[in-house]
């Protein structure tokens, strides 16, 4: 089989492996601390302190990422002050998940069966790809990615019942990082049920490699339950997705992630070589986990979920030859491939806020932030999670509701966390951002502001900011009650 030529690919290689590094890098230094991070990291660092899941910390998703976080910052925990590692630490042991997750996509795109220059290629363009889809902070998808390439590998190396079901616990732990994992148990099964083997061998397989499976997020269930108020009920409920609505990108968002994600789209027709399909198990299973990780747009939209289907992506389109297209398209086809994720990759350092060394100035408003109010004051936060973090604040109820984003609670939720809050911190600063909140609250017949007004918040301190910004924070608290 012919590929592209080989001066060409690695030259590409190289030129994508070093305008990769370099936006990581200043991405790790400079970049902001995300939403996400507002509350997977105070989790972790309340965890690492000896709380529980469900008994102390109520638990709105799966969990298991927040439990490798929590060791992190007991192992980089001041031994003298007891204080938590710095964001870099989490972001840095983050990245080198995502390091390992290059390795594995390495191994898939060999196993594929493309020539070395490819595989170079291959891995910088997953390295930039990854970067382009929200990989430079801190995201779940790199953790199932980790367990979900190497559960598949594990299946492409050997059928023996031994690798099936290590195969199969390795796919339990990708869905106990995120509910997206049951991508690679279903690619997994039907690449065994595609194959030529007889209906009695790939019955037995699928049987080992399902029954492997359940076993990790069955002895979370159980292992939970016992902490949890609402026993096994309640830890089930952080599987079921209930929090998640379906949420359209908006067209900048939507533009970015075109850009991304369909150069690599664009190779798949070109690449698969169909009458080697149910010979080829890597073929088969990088197919059918690509277009299986696509169909979560159709349950929400956000970029950092297309994390998931790079690798295969990438993968696939390593299989591009000229059997069947000429070198000259074949070539084009890579260079607009090359330059559309390279694009997505530098809107993403403008949103990443790294230019700006956007960390900094979030970390002195944070600052500014804890002159007035204290950490470990209950907080009820109208704005982004991430001062969660940074000002070590605490949620109204450690219970119920706990974490999470304010957008998913209902009214009456909503009504109790104020209740139970010390302060109320407004991101005056971003109006959209409040109106986001308040406005679908009020199509409820909740009057979020008039609600505090009833439980007596008084506004006494206009405006806190930062040096250099514009960025307004105004604060409410009341009585003690």
């Amino acid at each position: 089989m012919k590929q592209l030529l080989s001066p060409v690919t690695v030259l590409l290689g190289v030129l994508v492996t070093g305008l990769s590094l370099y936006l990581w890098g200043i991405s790790y230094g400079a970049s902001a601390v995300t939403p996400d991070s507002g509350y997977t990291l105070p989790m972790a660092e309340r965890l690492a302190e000896g709380k529980e899941l469900f008994r102390d910390l109520g638990v709105q998703h799966t969990s298991l990422v927040m439990l490798i976080f929590s060791g992190v910052s007991r192992f980089f925990r001041d031994p003298l002050t007891g204080q938590p590692p710095a964001y870099e630490v989490y972001l840095g042991f983050s990245y080198a998940i995502i390091a390992v997750v290059l390795l594995l996509t390495c191994c898939l795109i060999k196993s594929i069966g493309a020539k070395k220059e490819v595989v170079f290629l291959g891995t910088a363009m997953t390295l930039l790809g990854m970067y382009a889809a929200e990989g430079w902070c801190i995201n779940l998808e790199p953790f199932v990615l980790l367990f979900g390439l190497s559960s598949q590998l594990l299946l492409l190396v050997n059928r023996q019942k031994s690798f099936l079901i290590f195969s199969g616990l390795l796919a339990g732990l990708a869905f106990v990082c995120k509910q997206y994992g049951l991508f690679v148990i279903a690619s997994s099964g039907l690449m065994i049920l595609s194959g030529r083997e007889s209906l009695r061998e790939k019955l037995e397989s699928s049987l080992f490699l399902g029954f492997s499976f359940l076993i990790p997020p069955l002895l979370y269930v159980l292992y939970m339950s016992h902490s949890a108020p609402g026993g096994i009920e309640e830890v089930m409920g952080s599987f079921s997705g209930r929090w998640y609505k379906k949420e359209p990108l908006s067209f900048p968002e939507f533009l970015r992630m075109a850009v991304c994600v369909t150069p690599f789209i664009a190779f798949v027709p070109f690449a698969l070589p169909w009458k080697e399909f149910r010979d080829n198990p890597a073929l088969r299973i990088c197919t059918f986990a690509f277009l299986l990780a696509m169909l979560q747009g159709f349950v929400r939209q956000y970029f950092h979920y297309y994390l998931h289907c790079i690798p295969y992506a990438v993968a696939l389109s390593s299989r591009i030859n000229t059997d069947r297209v000429r070198p000259a398209f074949a070539g084009l086809v890579l260079f607009l491939g090359v330059l559309g994720v390279s694009a997505s990759a530098f809107l993403q350092l403008e949103g990443s806020g790294a230019k700006i060394d956007v960390r900094e100035k979030q970390r002195a408003l944070a600052k500014n932030i804890n002159r007035h109010v204290p950490e470990q004051t209950r907080v009820f936060l109208l704005g982004p999670p991430f001062f969660m973090y940074l000002c070590h604040f605490l949620p109204p109820n450690d219970l119920v509701p706990g974490y999470n984003f304010l957008h998913n609670y209902s009214p009456e939720e909503i009504r109790s966390m104020l209740e139970t809050a010390d302060v109320v911190l407004i991101w005056t600063g971003n109006n959209e951002y409040v109106s986001s909140i308040v406005g679908p609250l009020k199509e409820k017949g909740f009057d979020l502001m008039g609600e505090m007004n009833s439980l007596g918040y008084k506004q006494f301190s206009q405006i806190i900011h930062a040096p250099s910004q514009q960025i307004m924070v105004t604060m409410l608290s009341r009585a003690p009650h």
